[in-house]
């Protein structure tokens, strides 16, 4: 994934680790470890300088680019998450894992993002708009 500003690339590995590249002259920066295999990266939209890593030990994590440090650790999916994905105000993650799951929630690096999973393969989405719920049928 490339940062919104350009200047960083980030690259997962099947060690579970994420190097951060500088695009000026193509060195490492930074090596970071999540403990699964890294399926999906995604730099946050609004330039904050937090993406989020997602493995294939279910779990997903949000980091800070500039310091390294993971500001959150988002539990909830039970196998491999293989999509994810920032709201356009960057204030909300969405999830996706093999199992046909989704999970959704606002983003509050100091607390757990709230989720909602019903049975079946169905799952409720809630975002932060008082009274709307998503209701989604996945199917394989």
């Amino acid at each position: 994934a490339i940062s919104p500003d350009g200047s960083r690339i980030i690259a997962g590995h099947n060690d579970g680790h994420i190097r951060v590249y500088d695009t000026a002259n193509g060195r490492v920066v930074q090596t970071l470890e999540h403990s699964g295999e890294i399926k999906v990266l995604r730099f946050a939209p609004d330039r904050s300088g937090r993406f989020l890593s997602g493995s294939t030990d279910g779990l997903v994590h949000v980091w800070d680019l500039t310091s390294g440090r993971k500001l959150a650790t988002l539990r909830g999916h039970t196998a491999t998450v293989l999509t994810a994905a920032f709201s356009p105000d960057s204030r909300q993650i969405a999830t996706g894992s093999g199992l046909s799951r989704i999970e959704s929630g606002p983003l509050l690096c100091s607390t757990r993002p709230r989720r909602h999973a019903g049975s079946q393969g169905r799952s409720q989405v809630r975002p932060r708009i008082p009274g709307k719920t998503l209701d989604f049928q996945l199917t394989r």
